[in-house]
């Protein structure tokens, strides 16, 4: 099985869906936590709800406490995901 990533492609496509989902976590945390808040009421706007979860540090507080566990849960899933992917990949080409 000869790729361009070497002799590993496995392990270069874990760790390249882990990273993808790490970078991602660290815009999707504050979004998350701006939209529940915006969506159970709390605030009258999008802006209000910014200012409150991003301005506050018990805000900012939060969305790493929940950026922490999203973590743990969405970067092996990235990870194996997108090695599944491209597995079946490599097997449909060839």
């Amino acid at each position: 099985l000869s790729t361009p990533v070497g002799a590993f492609p496995i392990v270069v496509y874990l760790l390249a869906g882990a990273a993808g989902e790490l970078c991602g976590s660290v815009i999707r945390a504050p979004a998350e936590a701006i939209k529940s808040s915006l969506q159970s009421g709390r605030d009258a706007s999008a802006l209000a709800s910014a200012q409150r979860v991003l301005g506050s540090p018990e805000g900012r507080q939060n969305i790493f406490r929940a950026w922490s566990a999203s973590c743990w849960r969405d970067v092996p899933a990235g990870a194996i995901q997108i090695a599944i992917f491209e597995g079946v990949k490599l097997f449909i080409v060839n």
